[in-house]
């Protein structure tokens, strides 16, 4: 399993600590995230982490710009992921925008079934749609810090290998998974973003504990 935790974004300096943190850990990646709305500092402290850590896999997720923005965005300071919260595939429907989104060889994060959102009563196909227009189909339990059911995921997973989008089955949880709860989902998820079951506050990663979590997703 891939494991990618998430900094929340508060100054550079508190950035490249907690990645040293997470790449101390045996962390594939991370990502970097503002919860205060300042997307516009986000790609440069994306961009200030993969330059001292190049050989590691460095995603942000802009929260306040449409998908193909971000992806611009993440593309221009040179880094490796996008993640976005609302790309356009839910309850059946499919944006438009959607179709074309992902480039070639870009590693995109596409959020369904997820937090806050309207719930997804189509949640399997929101999951297939999402890999079939070339993202990693990501869902959350129903607040941060709240790990999805177990169930949910399965169904998820199970559609996706019923129809073998992709060669490699891609899925991606984004809340609420620990080190005490991983094992529930080692059977179904590829990647694992993460952030507060491994945080000692809302800035700051517990070395011990995401440690702990690396090892525990092995």
């Amino acid at each position: 399993m891939i494991t990618l935790p998430v900094i929340h974004l508060q100054s550079e300096e508190q950035v490249l600590r907690n990645a040293d943190i997470a790449f101390q850990a045996g962390a594939d990646g991370v990502f970097v995230i503002c919860m205060d709305g300042a997307d516009h500092v986000v790609p440069a402290a994306g961009k200030a982490i993969k330059e001292r850590f190049p050989e590691k896999q460095v995603g942000i997720n802009l929260l306040h710009c449409p998908a193909f923005q971000a992806i611009a965005m993440t593309r221009a300071f040179g880094l490796d992921m996008t993640w976005h919260d609302a790309p356009g595939i839910a309850n059946g429907y499919v944006d438009a925008s959607v179709y074309d989104l992902v480039p070639a060889g870009h590693t995109f994060f596409g959020s369904v079934a997820f937090k806050y959102q309207k719930a997804d009563a189509t949640l399997e196909w929101s999951a297939l749609m999402a890999a079939r227009y070339g993202m990693i189909p990501t869902t959350s339990g129903r607040a941060t810090g709240k790990a999805p059911a177990v169930e949910k995921v399965k169904r998820m997973f199970d559609k996706l290998m019923a129809e073998r989008v992709t060669p490699t089955l891609q899925l991606a949880v984004a809340s609420g998974l620990t080190p005490e709860n991983i094992h529930e989902f080692k059977p179904y998820i590829t990647h694992a973003l993460v952030c507060t079951g491994v945080s000692s506050s809302f800035y700051e990663f517990n070395p011990e504990r995401l440690k702990a979590f690396v090892e525990a997703a092995t």
